[in-house]
This record gives C-alpha cells, sequence and structure tokens, in this order.
C-alpha cells in the first residue's frame, strides 16, 4: 500500500502557511509598537551623553533588524503561495510603480533610473513585483560609495523569448561568491544591512515557478546586470 502522502501534504502545507502567516503578523505588531514607543523615548532623552547615545543606536538597530527579519519571512512566505491568478501584467508600469515605492524616481544625489522599453507578460503580479523590488532594492544596497547610482531596467526578445534585465555600476559581485549567490541565507561577507539573504533566493524562486531562469553577469568595481527569462 502506498503511503497517503499526496493527500496528506497539501492540508500540512497549508496549516505550515497559515501558522507563518499569524507569526509574522503578530511579530509586527510588537516590533511596531515598540518602535513608536522608542521614538517617543528618543525625544524625551534629546541628544544624552555618550552612554545615551550608544545605547540608543543599538536599541535603534536592533529594531530594524528586526524588521527587517519579519519583512524578509513575510516575503518568503509570499513567494511561496501559489493562489494568485495569472494575468497580463505591464512591466515598464510595475518596474516605475516599485521605483516609486522605493524612491528610485527622484534623482536624488544624481542618481539616474532608466526604465527601457518592457513587455506585457502573464504572470502572477504580486510575485514579479517583488522579484523586481529585490532587484532594484539590491541595485541600491550595493552601491559604490561617492559615485551617483545608475541603474537601467530594459529587455530583449530572442526566439520567442523576453531576456529581461536589471543593471547597475555598484561594486559588483567577487567571482567567488557568484556560484551561490542565489542560495537561501547567504550574504556576500562585509555586505551592508542586515537582512537574511533570502532577496535573491526570492527572485530565483519566483523566476522559475513562472518557467524562467536567473542569472548575472558582475565586475567588482564595474557592476551587476541581473538577467531573468519569462
Amino acid at each position: 500500500m502506498r503511503p497517503a502522502t499526496g493527500r496528506l501534504a497539501r492540508p500540512l502545507a497549508e496549516e505550515l502557511e497559515l501558522a507563518s502567516l499569524g507569526l509574522v503578523h503578530d511579530l509586527r505588531n510588537p516590533l511596531s509598537a515598540a518602535a513608536g514607543a522608542f521614538h517617543v523615548l528618543e525625544a524625551l532623552l534629546g541628544q544624552g551623553d555618550e552612554d545615551t547615545r550608544f545605547f540608543r543606536e543599538t536599541v535603534r538597530k536592533s529594531l530594524r533588524s528586526a524588521s527587517e527579519i519579519v519583512d524578509g519571512w513575510r516575503e518568503l512566505i509570499a513567494a511561496t503561495c501559489t493562489g494568485e491568478p495569472m494575468r497580463p501584467v505591464d512591466l515598464r508600469r510595475l518596474v516605475t510603480q516599485v521605483a516609486t515605492e522605493l524612491n528610485m524616481d527622484s534623482g536624488e544625489a544624481g542618481d539616474l533610473l532608466t526604465v527601457c522599453r518592457l513587455p506585457t507578460i502573464v504572470a502572477q503580479r504580486h510575485k514579479i513585483r517583488l522579484a523586481l523590488r529585490n532587484l532594484l532594492e539590491n541595485a541600491r544596497l550595493y552601491r559604490r560609495d561617492g559615485i551617483p547610482l545608475e541603474v537601467v531596467v530594459g529587455s530583449r526578445r530572442r526566439r520567442g523569448r523576453h531576456f529581461i534585465f536589471v543593471r547597475d555600476n555598484g561594486r559588483g559581485i567577487p567571482p567567488a561568491h557568484q556560484p551561490t549567490i542565489f542560495e537561501a541565507f547567504r550574504r556576500v561577507p562585509g555586505s551592508p544591512g542586515t537582512g537574511l539573504g533570502l532577496g535573491l533566493n526570492l527572485v530565483k524562486r519566483i523566476v522559475e515557478q513562472h518557467g524562467g531562469s536567473v542569472w548575472l553577469d558582475s565586475t567588482v568595481g564595474v557592476g551587476t546586470t541581473f538577467y531573468f527569462t519569462l
């Protein structure tokens, strides 16, 4: 007799998904409350002495780190859900919206975002938006110090397939870390930020769920281009 894994796996996965969503939601509330209370305390404390500033900065970094971890898990859960319908998605419009959310379209400090011609595809909009957001955030996170960030998003069409690219002039990824850059919980040593190292893994999973693949071309001190097919 075959084990009834097919009948049990689906309900178990759904229960785990609901439990994870509930946990992330429950963690979000006390974090928001703690952050709000901390801002009030900062205003009451003023500048304070050196010890006060040290502990205040420690609390600020810890709250930000915890918030990023919760957001990372929330995005991971969202990327594993398959209930979203496939529908037409205007990629150019979606990139523009994501850039506005990230304040990358304001040209602050000489930064430049160029959105070239992009196709309309049939996809799960929330997931594609999440993939694009992670790629744009990655470009902003790994910018070179003292140099305005330049990001170009565009596409090429070959043999009936769309090749989407996100190109930046940032730090670049060392060759030794490129083979594992899309694995979960992998971060390049010395990376800025305090995330879980899930962003590029989410991109890979989302692209593969849409029948595509993702890869990169990167040179240290020159920049990185991420490509993916849909």
